[in-house]
């Protein structure tokens, strides 16, 4: 039995698990993407990407703010707080996201990039057909997605490196992913990170 004020740290996979259930949950809004690649390839326009983005944004914003986590993370007993145990402010919340905010912005000035310099009369004939074109005439916005998904690699790496589970994300927001009967513990005692 563990010590009442032992705090439980999620590590990595747990949290990819968590992700997993909010794939499932967010499922809606990526299958009514699918139509949206066909309309973005087509019209060369990243406008539809940019408000699913935003959309998911907020969704995971919100539920971190107003609940403590993001659905899959509450699902699976999971709260992501202050060292005191609080829920996130919106600032931190913003924070929190920050690096995969940025690795969509990279995805979208790739795709803008592309659409710039892809040949006029091609249209869209499959999402893995518009993928390929879209990395054949991204240029250098490839190297800049590459660059961005190594850094949210590293991000997640970080957690296997310190004793309290925390990626880079949680060290900028000031944020701890614990189990949640860690929580009152946490309250209690106002753990130092």
């Amino acid at each position: 039995m563990e010590n009442e004020t032992t705090i439980t740290y999620i590590g990595f996979w747990r949290r990819v698990v968590a992700m997993i259930v909010d794939g499932v949950v967010l499922l809606p809004v990526i299958l009514f993407n699918f139509p949206l690649i066909k309309f973005n390839f087509n019209h060369k326009t990243v406008v539809p990407a940019i408000i699913t983005a935003a959309l998911i944004y907020f969704f995971y914003i919100f539920f971190l703010t107003k609940f403590g986590g993001t659905p899959g993370k509450l699902f699976l007993g999971y709260r992501i707080v202050y060292k005191n145990g609080g829920y996130l402010s919106v600032q931190s919340a913003l924070i929190r996201y920050l690096p995969y905010f940025l690795s969509s912005v990279a995805t979208v000035l790739k795709q803008m990039y592309a659409f710039h310099h892809i040949p006029d009369g091609i249209v869209y004939t499959g999402i893995n057909e518009s993928s390929k074109m879209i990395t054949t005439y991204a240029g250098p916005m490839n190297f800049i997605d590459s660059f961005s998904s190594f850094l949210i690699f590293v991000d997640c790496l970080v957690i296997a490196c310190n004793k309290k589970k925390r990626a880079v994300h949680d060290f900028l927001a000031d944020s701890y992913v614990v189990d949640k009967m860690s929580v009152p513990i946490m309250k209690d005692f106002h753990i130092a990170p």
